[in-house]
């Protein structure tokens, strides 16, 4: 994050030296790959189908016919949605609000990342073992809350921080669960067809934010403020809706905590 605000302003007007320096650490990235175990493919009969759409259509159908395993798939999607027109509002408030340089910008870049560390951690933690749907409903509301301090005015660089962090903790109690179910859900040979949709699908998530952001700013007329209220409202939505598909998520993660501490 920090040499990534570094680069873009050391190398502003040349960023054929970037796109050089990303190949080298992509080129890197395949050789350290070599060294992953190779494990038997997971259906050997399946055929390559190159009708992709079809592909993920068919994939799509599938997972429809689990209900966790589809509601998990469209809360990735929402995440990928919100957390990439969260990436690209940052930094434009961050330029046109705070005026910082890029350099400066990674640090409310790590503020962020590093809550999102945090809240995966803290998910793991309490999750003890097994998948809690019900963390899913607490980080969309700290999302949520964290989607308005961030657009509240007359904040300052430090409680701006503050407020990024708090919406990465939240966004990774709310991620954790729904990966989780995307990546234990499906049957073996299932597996890596849903990773596919699921990876195309949040891609058309992270597409259909770049779009929303200039219809936000350009056509609607918001302030980059008012943007990260939309954030954390499509946040909120995202979590009664899975909430509300599983009501007793929450209430049952609460009975084992107070099981386990009895």
């Amino acid at each position: 994050t920090f040499a990534g605000g570094w680069l873009a302003e050391t190398l502003a007007g040349r960023e054929v030296w970037s796109g050089i320096l990303l190949a080298i650490l992509a080129g890197v990235g395949v050789v350290t790959s070599l060294g992953i175990s190779k494990v038997p493919a997971a259906d050997p009969a399946k055929k390559f189908n190159w009708n992709i759409l079809g592909e993920i259509w068919s994939n799509l159908r599938v997972m429809k016919t689990d209900a966790d395993l589809w509601r998990a798939n469209w809360g990735n999607t929402a995440f990928f949605f919100v957390a990439t027109l969260v990436q690209i509002n940052l930094a434009l408030f961050a330029q046109k609000v705070f005026h910082l340089k890029p350099t400066e910008q990674a640090w409310l870049q790590a503020a962020l990342s590093l809550g999102i560390g945090v809240g995966s951690m803290l998910a793991g933690r309490l999750s003890r073992g097994r998948i809690e749907y019900g963390l899913v409903a607490p980080g969309s509301l700290i999302m949520a809350i964290a989607g308005v301090w961030l657009g509240w005015p007359g904040l300052t660089e430090a409680s701006f921080a503050c407020a990024l962090a708090l919406l990465g903790i939240g966004g990774g109690l709310f991620i954790v669960p729904i990966v989780s179910v995307l990546q234990h859900r499906p049957s073996p040979t299932m597996k890596g067809a849903v990773q596919g949709a699921a990876s195309w699908l949040s891609w058309v998530g992270i597409a259909a934010a770049a779009i929303t952001q200039t219809l936000l700013s350009g056509t609607a007329g918001l302030h980059y403020g008012q943007i990260f209220w939309v954030c954390g409202g499509i946040a909120a939505l995202a979590g009664v809706y899975l909430t509300w598909s599983r009501p007793r998520a929450v209430p049952e993660m609460i009975a084992r905590w107070g099981k386990s501490n009895a």
